[in-house]
C-alpha cells in the first residue's frame, strides 16, 4: 500500500487534492497515468477527501501535473517551495 502526503486546497471555491509522486511518473504511458489517477481518486473518495485529484511531480525544479486541464494549469503555476508547506493530509492507496 502506497502512502502519500497530499495538499488539499481550495481555489476559486473548489477543492483540489494535489498528490506528489516520483518524477519518473512523467515518463510513463498515458494509460498508466490514467490508471494511477483513477486509483488515487477512488482512494481519496473512500477516505473522505473531497476534491479533484491532480497528480504532481518535480520536472527540473518546476511542478508538472496530470489531471483535468483547469487543475493541471493551476498546479503547474505553483512553486515546490510553497507546496511543501501545504501538504496537510495523508492518503493511502492500494
Amino acid at each position: 500500500m502506497a502512502k502519500y502526503r497530499v495538499a488539499q486546497l481550495t481555489h476559486e471555491g473548489e477543492n483540489v487534492i494535489l498528490v506528489p509522486v516520483d518524477r519518473s511518473f512523467g515518463k510513463r504511458a498515458q494509460e498508466h497515468r490514467e490508471q494511477e489517477l483513477a486509483k488515487l481518486r477512488a482512494a481519496a473518495a473512500s477516505t473522505g477527501l473531497n476534491g479533484t485529484v491532480v497528480i504532481i511531480w518535480d520536472s527540473a525544479g518546476s511542478v508538472a501535473a496530470f489531471g483535468p486541464d483547469k487543475w493541471k494549469n493551476f498546479a503547474e503555476s505553483l512553486k515546490w517551495t510553497s507546496l511543501r508547506s501545504k501538504m496537510n493530509r495523508d492518503l493511502e492507496c492500494e
